[in-house]
């Protein structure tokens, strides 16, 4: 499933941990240790550090100019955002879960 039916962000967490990850792969909110405890993240961007033709850049990946593409793993709340760039060509994949049983939250590039 695709989140464009989605407004603007896809929802993961067990009892304890709620987290939400916008359309852009951002962790939006982070709510522990209950789910209608305040927030303790209000926004945190992904970003990039990489070499290119002997140039160090930084780029936040949800910015332009990445592609994205946002999609819940079947049948799990895990969520996964594909980010594309084209020049250089570079692909990475966010993984976003909480642990089922522990109040963790895991955020995996590759």
């Amino acid at each position: 499933m695709y989140l464009m039916d989605f407004p603007e962000q896809a929802v993961i967490g067990n009892n304890r941990m709620l987290a939400t990850i916008g359309k852009n792969g951002e962790l939006r909110y982070l709510f522990w240790p209950t789910i209608d405890y305040p927030q303790h993240i209000r926004g945190s961007l992904p970003g990039l550090f990489y070499s290119f033709k002997g140039e160090n850049h930084f780029d936040w990946l949800t910015d332009q100019p990445w592609e994205k593409k946002q999609e819940y793993i079947p049948d799990t709340n895990i969520v996964r955002t594909f980010f594309r760039h084209q020049h250089p060509n570079l692909n990475i994949t966010l993984t976003d879960a909480v642990l089922p049983d522990s109040d963790v939250l895991i955020r995996q590039f590759v």
